[in-house]
C-alpha cells in the first residue's frame, strides 16, 4: 500500500520525512520531486499505519500552519487539514 501527501517543496518534503520516519513504521519514505509527494510504502499493519501516517500529517499541517493538502491512499485522493482552514475562516 502507499499513501502519497502533497507537499509545496523539498524542504518541506524533507520536514515531513523526517517526521514520519520517526513516528511510522513503514518500508520506505520518499520525495517524488515529480510529483511534488512524499511516498509511504505500508506493508505491515496498513490500517494502523494509515491512522498514524495522517496523525502526523496533520500535526505537520497545524504545527507549520500551512494550508491543506492532497492525500492519496491507493489511488483514492483526499483533502486533509480542511477543517482548521474553514474554522479560521469563519
Amino acid at each position: 500500500m502507499v499513501v502519497r501527501v502533497t507537499v509545496v517543496d523539498s524542504f518541506a518534503a524533507g520536514e515531513l520525512i523526517r517526521l514520519l520516519v520517526q513516528e511510522v513504521d513503514a518500508e520506505q519514505v520518499r520525495f517524488e520531486p515529480d510529483r511534488q509527494q512524499v511516498c509511504v510504502e505500508i506493508v505491515k499493519s496498513p490500517d494502523q499505519a494509515i491512522g498514524r501516517i495522517l496523525s502526523v500529517v496533520e500535526a505537520w499541517l497545524g504545527d507549520g500552519g500551512r494550508a491543506p493538502t492532497d492525500v492519496e491512499i491507493d489511488e483514492h485522493r483526499y483533502l486533509l487539514g480542511a477543517r482548521q482552514a474553514v474554522q479560521e475562516a469563519l
